[in-house]
């Protein structure tokens, strides 16, 4: 998968993830701990990560 969609799908979860907070009243803080580019992978799974987006 390229990088650009592992980004989209990070910025969706990171979305997700503080709505969940927002709604239960809890402070959330998303650190990013680890960067790396993104591996090749097979062309089925990431035509799924495309189509989810």
């Amino acid at each position: 998968m390229h990088d650009e969609g592992r980004e989209a799908i990070e910025s969706e979860f990171s979305c997700q993830v503080n709505q969940i907070c927002d709604v239960r009243m809890v402070n959330c803080t998303i650190e990013r701990k680890h960067t790396a580019d993104a591996a090749h992978c097979d062309s089925e799974l990431s035509l799924q990560f495309k189509l989810q987006l």
